[in-house]
């Protein structure tokens, strides 16, 4: 069946075409830039079948969004209104596909060439990416080294199965340095046992024929020491370089000890700060600490008019030496060399010898004695610097003696 072909025209943005159209009708809407046709059995009226309006690209004309135009073998769609003048590609989206050869679909086109990539690191699993990328992952990735030394220019991560002791070893990096950590659990624990005891020797002599990284304990001094290799050749170095053994050690430089406290008398080190603290404390301001010292009544015994009081006496016996320390305060000048004495320490058998040394504390000077005078110790003028004895004066002293 044949009918007489028909068009029509309307202008009417909210209506798009007239409903129904008869077959093969066509219906323009020149207000949206629209065109359908009937679409319905011969002779049976149907409703619109809109078509793709798709112009050649005219400088001419006026576009609004949506409109289709073909410019050099590109189809584009407007992305908003667009005036007369030259085509600008910013406001056209390229709708590719079979159109243009040169590029393909989504799905189902097959590319005759290279796809090139951007040489970024993918961040999500269905990223694509380059070769490169890929080539620096499989060459990153752990590798089985076998040898019977730790091999050289192996990549953190890389598995080391050393060849003589059957142990297994990992590259490890914890960000600071790069070691080989053995890998657990052990295959073999005899082969670990026996691995320790070939790293680990102990004799007084250095042990030869070993590997590196081996440790050697010297038996005789205690000392500890690794097989360390710089790279040109093997030495044996010390865990505590240049440190002294614990026998008879000859330090150097300025070393340090605790200062032990004032009548300490025992086997302690004495620092320098020990001895000038009891210098400056005076010989017989000595403390009486630790039982060393044991206190007595000591008596001043005056000659010539002089008269005194013995404070804070004490003595101590070592064998048959009797080493005695006190303080005598001079009441009364004496009227001559001779002044006065004090009693010794009751203590068992005969006095040997007596002997000992006395200073002026806010007097003239020292005053040298040596007193044999059998259970005193006797102060006079000194005879080497002619010191008087006056009235107040504090003289500390010092003696010795040795019992027969």
């Amino acid at each position: 069946m044949t009918s007489q072909y028909r068009h029509r025209r309307t202008s009417n943005p909210a209506t798009a075409f007239p409903n129904p159209l008869e077959p093969g009708e066509i219906s323009v809407n020149t207000a949206n830039r629209q065109i359908a046709v009937g679409d319905a059995q011969a002779g049976v009226l149907g409703v619109p079948l809109q078509l793709l309006a798709l112009r050649i690209f005219d400088t001419r004309a006026i576009y609004t969004a949506n409109d289709m135009v073909y410019q050099a073998g590109v189809v584009y769609r407007a992305k908003g209104a667009a005036g007369p003048g030259a085509f600008t590609p910013a406001q056209w989206d390229m709708l590719v596909g079979t159109t243009d050869p040169q590029y393909v679909a989504k799905a189902g086109d097959t590319m005759t060439g290279m796809l090139t990539l951007p040489a970024t690191t993918p961040t999500l699993g269905n990223h694509a990416t380059h070769k490169t990328y890929v080539d620096t992952k499989v060459a990153s990735k752990s590798t089985l080294l076998v040898s019977q030394t730790p091999p050289a220019g192996a990549n953190d991560g890389d598995l080391w199965l050393e060849s003589d002791t059957g142990l297994i070893f990992v590259r490890y990096n914890d960000g600071n340095s790069t070691a080989w950590i053995i890998a657990f659990p052990q295959p073999d624990m005899a082969a670990f046992k026996a691995y320790v005891d070939t790293k680990i020797i102990a004799s007084d002599t250095p042990p030869v024929g070993v590997s590196d990284n081996t440790i050697w304990f010297e038996t005789d001094t205690g000392l500890s020491f690794y097989r360390y290799n710089d790279g040109t050749s093997s030495q044996w170095v010390s865990f505590l370089a240049g440190s002294a053994p614990l026998d008879s050690p000859t330090f150097t430089g300025d070393p340090k000890t605790p200062t032990p406290p004032l009548g300490d008398n025992d086997t302690s080190i004495a620092n320098t700060s020990f001895v000038q603290s009891a210098v400056a404390l005076g010989l017989a301001n000595i403390p009486i600490t630790g039982g060393a010292w044991t206190s007595y009544a000591a008596t001043f015994v005056g000659t010539g008019g002089g008269a005194g009081t013995v404070s804070n006496a004490r003595y101590t016996q070592i064998g048959k030496t009797i080493i005695f320390a006190g303080l005598v305060t001079i009441t009364t000048a004496p009227g001559g060399a001779g002044f006065g004495s004090i009693t010794l320490p009751t203590t068992s058998g005969g006095i040997g010898f007596v002997m000992g040394r006395e200073i002026a504390v806010n007097g003239l000077g020292w005053i040298g004695q040596i007193g044999i005078t059998g259970t005193t110790f006797a102060f006079n003028r000194s005879a080497d610097n002619q010191a008087v004895i006056t009235v107040g004066m504090v003289i500390q002293y010092l003696g010795v003696y040795e019992r027969t």
